[in-house]
């Protein structure tokens, strides 16, 4: 999240990257409450989740109650990449 809050305040300046963050973290609550509306992404790992928001897609996984983030990155990433190297 540090890395996009400052790349958005480079290019577009705080007031841009503070409304990005707020809506980066009301996908996370909405995500927290409606979890298995994001897609299943097995292509990565059993039990990854993913859904987009703006420029970035959000990856999780889905817990009793809760969702545990694991990514935020840039649609254009190479994701299968990305968690290759973390796994």
């Amino acid at each position: 999240m540090l890395n996009i809050a400052c790349y958005t305040e480079s290019l577009w300046g705080k007031k841009q990257r503070d409304i990005y963050l707020k809506q980066l973290e009301k996908r996370f609550a909405w995500l927290a409450e409606n979890p298995l509306l994001g897609k299943h992404r097995t292509d990565i790992q059993q039990g990854y989740y993913s859904f987009p928001q703006g420029q970035h897609v959000i990856f999780y996984l889905v817990g009793q109650n809760v969702i545990d983030i694991i990514g935020v990155l840039h649609q254009q990433m190479d994701v299968i990449g990305y968690f290759n190297a973390q796994l």
